[in-house]
């Protein structure tokens, strides 16, 4: 009898140690308002956690998402479980691993929605085994995302290289640019369907510090 008392209290014990856990990790943070998109395609209303903890929150958001759905239950989700969500007003969307051929990690992940239109225009702080967060861009005709650092230092001037490059050995002849030079030369011809931000990038009315205004002046002037 004191033997079967004693188990009750051991196991008692350790339920109140991991309810206390759970309660812990969720006073961290306070559910707000959203949705998940399932894999079946349904948007589902729910709420989802916001971690006080501002450095949690920001990685949180782009890897793993806590919710409460309608009979209050919790459970966390990865980028392979659900298409995309919104928390608040910012919608995120869910790229799995395979969609992705530079992508190591098996779980995918969330990318922000900068731009929405005839051309998206997404962000991600974190990257595998990177320092740089990435841009992920794409126009409805295009099958697969396209994927820039975020720092425009060096990788679109290499991205630009490896699109020009075989014509530029071709010709015989090797210009050096800076990293600005670059960018606007790779998104002039990126956006060479619409004359307009084309030519705004080579005046150099736009430029890497306004990615999000170039992509939104493509959707708002070039119809």
């Amino acid at each position: 009898m004191l033997k079967s008392n004693h188990q009750n209290r051991f196991k008692y014990s350790i339920l109140l140690i991991f309810l206390l856990a759970t309660l812990r990790g969720f006073a961290q943070g306070d559910f707000v308002a959203g949705s998940i998109i399932t894999l079946e395609r349904d948007t589902v209303e729910c709420e989802l956690l916001v971690h006080k903890n501002k450095r949690k929150e920001r990685k949180s958001a782009y890897t793993l998402i806590t919710i409460k759905d309608s009979t209050s239950q919790i459970r966390t989700l990865n980028a392979k479980q659900v298409l995309g969500y919104r928390k608040g007003n910012k919608v995120y969307k869910a790229f799995r691993p395979s969609s992705l051929k530079t992508y190591v990690e098996p779980n995918g992940f969330f990318a922000l929605y900068l731009v929405k239109g005839k051309v998206n225009l997404l962000h991600t702080p974190y990257w595998p085994r990177q320092v740089l967060g990435k841009y992920l861009f794409k126009k409805q005709r295009e099958r697969g995302y396209n994927v820039i650092d975020d720092s425009f230092e060096q990788r679109v001037a290499d991205a630009d290289a490896s699109r020009s490059g075989a014509q530029l050995t071709d010709l015989g002849r090797m210009e050096m640019e800076s990293p600005e030079q670059a960018f606007r030369k790779f998104f002039a011809n990126y956006f060479r369907d619409c004359a307009v931000v084309a030519n705004k990038l080579k005046m150099g009315l736009h430029g890497s510090s306004d990615i999000e205004a170039l992509f939104k002046a493509y959707n708002e002037e070039c119809r």
